[in-house]
């Protein structure tokens, strides 16, 4: 059985796809197993794939027959893992997996480790756009009001779980989309496991396909309010576990606080 399960979604990401491989299998912990999620591309990316898991006995590949949504690929994704530890990261790397090794090391004392571009520390090397910046923090204004306290980004895209309680979790979502992260941590809340956040590292990849609109933002609202009913959520639940600092590292370079970052 490995150590770590790492969880990599991907919908049409050929173009970068073999660059995220090629960093997770250069990390310099070895006793993994990297699982990459099809989630229904129509370019070469299963392939590529493919032709990586040939070289490299400890890449699966996992199709799903359509596309069903992020949230949906690292639930299957999670399903198949047998890692002591399951983690999971966007195919882009906006957050660098080279922070991985520093969130295993927060399961010393929690359940699950985070990122979070919300905390003094943080350093956005590549910030996205305006707008986008404004519709993330009115998300996790919303998030934070309906369902979850405490947790002032839940979507940076690197994450680990005590691999028991990930697989348990991640069975019980039902949110496919963009929201499975908060569905996730609200579950985990509730079960009082604690939360580990530490400032990110962030390079945001300008490629990136998710888009913002009216339409979208109005959805967004009413999923939170599915998942406050769902769960039962009359008040929002409080997030325990540490806040970390930075860390210097050689793979966590130098942080540049970000203006305006609350805790």
């Amino acid at each position: 059985m490995p150590r770590v399960s790492v969880v990599i979604p991907v919908f049409n990401h050929e173009l970068f796809i073999a660059k995220a491989i090629e960093s997770v299998l250069s990390q310099t912990f070895h006793d993994f197993e990297l699982i990459v999620v099809d989630d229904g591309s129509t370019d070469a990316t299963a392939d590529l794939v493919r032709e990586w898991s040939v070289r490299w006995p400890a890449l699966r590949l996992l199709e799903l027959r359509s596309n069903q949504g992020k949230g949906a690929a690292v639930r299957a994704g999670v399903a198949a893992s047998r890692g002591d530890v399951v983690a999971f990261s966007d195919a882009d790397l906006s957050a660098p997996i080279e922070q991985l090794e520093l969130l295993l090391s927060d399961l010393d004392d929690a359940e699950i480790a985070i990122l979070s571009r919300a905390l003094p520390g943080t350093r956005l090397e590549r910030r996205q756009s305006r707008p986008r910046e404004t519709m993330g923090k009115l998300y996790a204004l919303l998030a934070q009001v309906l369902i979850i306290r405490g947790v002032p980004d839940a979507q940076c895209g690197l994450k680990v779980y005590r691999g028991e309680l990930g697989r348990e979790l991640f069975a019980k979502t039902r949110e496919s989309g963009v929201l499975f992260d908060t569905e996730v941590l609200a579950m985990a809340a509730q079960r009082g496991a604690r939360i580990s956040q530490r400032p990110a590292l962030w390079r945001h990849d300008p490629a990136s396909t998710l888009r913002f609109g009216l339409a979208g933002s109005i959805g967004i609202a009413i999923a939170l309010l599915r998942v406050k009913l769902r769960h039962r959520l009359v008040v929002p639940v409080r997030a325990i576990g540490p806040i970390r600092s930075y860390e210097r590292s050689l793979a966590y370079p130098q942080a540049i606080p970000v203006p305006g970052t609350k805790v």
